[in-house]
């Protein structure tokens, strides 16, 4: 999925992908990998713990019920927040770098 994020008033277009996993004792390791194809694909990966396990405890009974999702979508509603604005920080790292490259 491609999320904008607008750095400078300039809109910058990450694609983001996510994934989920146990991390044990009733907490789940949530990772958001951002794509900036701006910055000759540039990425980083995001991670986030969470102790939310009946969101995760929904998520397998769609799967056992045969319901299909959209796993980017629904972790990006759910998680997005808590990524935001290390996701931010990061882009706004690259065009710093970017602007600092084109005045050498």
């Amino acid at each position: 999925m491609i999320h904008s994020i607008n750095i400078d008033s300039k809109e910058y277009g990450a694609y983001l992908s996510f994934e989920h996993q146990s991390a044990g004792r009733g907490q789940y390791k949530v990772t958001m990998k951002a794509s900036m194809y701006a910055f000759n694909g540039a990425s980083m990966k995001f991670t986030y713990i969470t102790n939310d396990s009946m969101f995760f405890d929904s998520l397998r009974d769609m799967s056992r019920n045969e319901q299909p999702y959209d796993t980017d979508k629904v972790l990006f509603e759910r998680f997005f927040a808590e990524f935001e604005s290390d996701l931010e920080e990061w882009v706004d790292g690259l065009v710093e770098q970017s602007k600092d490259e084109e005045n050498e």
